[in-house]
């Protein structure tokens, strides 16, 4: 399986959540990430590579008909997990759920 492309799911998951700016650091939600996966899919690796230098953030064009590459990788659906309940039966159905915790300073005290 080819690898797919975080950049584009942190460039369009940050157009999503109105965070798109010139700040490398702000991080994105999972739920958005698979709004994105859901909704425009995502292109592989090879077409629109990763760039970690913050200093070549944001970047400063897109490839070619991006969207339209993204298109071929779609995930077939996502489902939030609300409760306790509900993250018994994902798990119960050999599935792995996703983990969403908002951080703050005392975090990491």
């Amino acid at each position: 399986m080819e690898q797919l492309s975080p950049m584009y799911i942190y460039v369009r998951g940050r157009q999503l959540e109105g965070t798109y700016n010139n700040n490398p650091s702000i991080g994105l939600w999972p739920i958005t990430a698979f709004r994105v996966m859901r909704g425009w899919g995502v292109p592989t690796e090879e077409q629109w590579p990763y760039v970690g230098d913050v200093h070549l953030w944001p970047p400063k064009e897109e490839p070619h008909d991006i969207d339209q590459l993204a298109k071929e990788n779609k995930i077939f659906a996502y489902q939030r997990v609300k409760s306790i309940k509900e993250a018994k039966i994902v798990l119960a159905n050999y599935n792995l759920p996703t983990i969403a915790v908002k951080t703050t300073e005392a975090w990491f005290k």
